[in-house]
């Protein structure tokens, strides 16, 4: 017969065994990232339990690091996962059942549902679950969240809709310390991207700008709500104590990739901009490599708008115009040239003309039959950025940016230029520096997800089509202080991308580019 002390022995021997196969699994499988995190900040609604999200099983991130790496790059070229979740709600005035008002998300009631911190050098993330003003759970996607990791280093985070009312945000945070989160809800339920009226071009200036106030009706869709439940958030990255993450980046390969002047990832570290991928290691010999006084060769030539315009501004003050080429020159652009370069003269022109993209095309092949741009040393910095996602609708936007490529691919065939070419993506904008309301009725379709749908489709198409590109968004993304108005930063956030450019010029026709996985 079993006595009452030996049934407390076996439970007692039952008890060890189970403590140290916990044990062993933590240390050997987990890395002992569970009791890393700081689930004490995060905020659940009292109904949802927390076996139902955060015991949520969790891969180990050592073998996913190649995998949301990838995700990450490709989330930059993906114009059709920007567009997947609202793939029927695009035009102007389509409300799809269910969709009022009523059921927008909203930052005060949602909250953040499940986190991974893993150690530095791999990605970390955050879920946001999404819920309507009076707290009901959503269950749909259509939402634009802004999310940024504060702390050694500042980052904005890649933030992936998952089309079921959950909101994915990674990053990739190579600092050890306390980070904090800022999250922010701009638009719901598709708001953000949704195309202007057909007539929206025609009942604007002769740039497709400065419609009449209110001709849309009442607007409300830019929300701009920081997320309540991020609020007293902090979270501890700690040292990496593997020789995996980061330190794997050099052994990734990918199925199609992307010649670029650099990787632009990377984060903010004492206000200077860290990328995550080193140079192309032929670049760093190639620039390091001592080099007799050579004759300036070659022109810049940068097309863009304002931005473009203050790049150029600042670049004449430097080595590369200044000791390395012969001369700059720059085109001021908005939809179309801006005449005379006079603003006030652009914003008043009027017509009836809807968009002609030709008149782009031709300004940029004008440019081209200069005969200073057809040497091989001669350099096209392209640009076709903010202003047309505030005028054009998606598709035509689309077939501007593909009769463009026509256009540079033939040039030395039908122009006689054999200028180098290279994209230069746009940026981030603070739409939250306009003043209240911020939903004018010029400003409704100059939407932060609008730039990037914009912009995902113009540099996967420049990709693919091989020209080299100078990707410029995750700089201003990521940059905590934001532009000074709405749309311009301070010259010094482009410094490390005006380094590149003049190694770029520098290194000449030996210049080799970085791979950037696109796919």
């Amino acid at each position: 017969m079993i006595t009452g002390q030996q049934i407390r022995t076996r439970y007692f021997i039952l008890y060890i065994i189970v403590i140290t196969a916990f044990l062993l699994y933590y240390y050997c499988c987990w890395d002992g990232q569970l009791f890393r995190l700081h689930f004490a900040n995060v905020i659940f609604p009292p109904e949802v339990s927390w076996t139902e999200y955060g015991a949520r099983n969790t891969t180990s991130h050592k073998n996913d690091f190649r995998y949301d790496w990838l995700r990450m790059h490709r989330a930059r070229t993906d114009w059709r996962a920007i567009l997947r979740p609202c793939s029927d709600q695009m035009a102007w005035g389509t409300l799809k059942s269910g969709w009022g008002k009523v059921n927008r998300s909203s930052a005060k009631t949602s909250y953040i549902s499940y986190m991974d911190i893993q150690p530095s050098g791999h990605f970390s993330r955050i879920f946001i679950q999404t819920q309507t003003a009076s707290g009901r759970m959503k269950t749909v996607g259509g939402d634009f969240w802004r999310v940024f990791f504060t702390g050694p280093a500042n980052v904005s985070a890649t933030v992936f809709d998952h089309q079921n009312g959950t909101y994915e945000a990674i990053a990739l945070l190579v600092e050890t310390g306390n980070y904090a989160v800022q999250a922010y809800l701009d638009y719901s339920l598709c708001d953000g991207l949704r195309n202007p009226p057909e007539d929206w071009f025609r009942v604007g200036n002769s740039q497709g700008r400065y419609q009449r106030q209110g001709t849309l009706g009442f607007l409300d869709h830019y929300i701009y709500e920081p997320l309540r439940a991020a609020q007293n958030l902090i979270f501890e990255v700690l040292p990496n104590t593997s020789r995996s993450g980061i330190d794997d980046i050099s052994t990734i390969k990918c199925t199609n990739s992307c010649r670029s002047l650099w990787d632009g990832h990377g984060r903010w570290r004492n206000n200077i901009w860290l990328p995550y991928l080193s140079a192309n290691p032929q670049r760093r010999k190639n620039i390091s490599r001592p080099r007799t006084a050579t004759p300036r060769k070659g022109a810049l030539w940068i097309f863009g708008d304002s931005l473009g315009i203050r790049f150029y501004n600042s670049l004449l003050q430097k080595p590369l115009c200044k000791e390395l080429l012969v001369s700059c020159h720059r085109s001021y652009n908005w939809v179309y040239p801006v005449p005379f370069e006079n603003e006030v003269l652009g914003k008043s022109l009027t017509d009836d003309f809807d968009f002609r993209p030709n008149i782009i095309i031709d300004s940029i092949r004008n440019v081209l039959r200069y005969a200073l741009m057809k040497s091989p040393h001669s350099l096209l910095v392209l640009n076709l950025g903010l202003h047309y996602p505030s005028t054009l609708n998606f598709t035509t936007f689309q077939k501007l940016m593909d009769d463009v490529i026509v256009m540079l691919r033939d040039r030395e065939k039908r122009l006689g230029s054999n200028a180098r070419v290279v994209w230069k993506t746009t940026t981030s904008i603070r739409k939250e520096n306009e003043e209240p309301p911020r939903n004018d009725t010029v400003w409704r379709f100059f939407t932060e997800p609008r730039i990037r749908l914009f912009d995902a489709y113009a540099m996967s198409a420049m990709c693919k089509a091989g020209f080299e590109v100078l990707d410029v968004f995750p700089v201003t993304a990521s940059y905590l202080p934001g532009t000074i108005d709405i749309v311009h930063y301070t010259d010094d956030v482009f410094n490390t991308a005006e380094i590149e450019l003049e190694k770029y010029v520098k290194i000449g026709m030996e210049y080799e580019s970085t791979a950037v996985c696109i796919k």
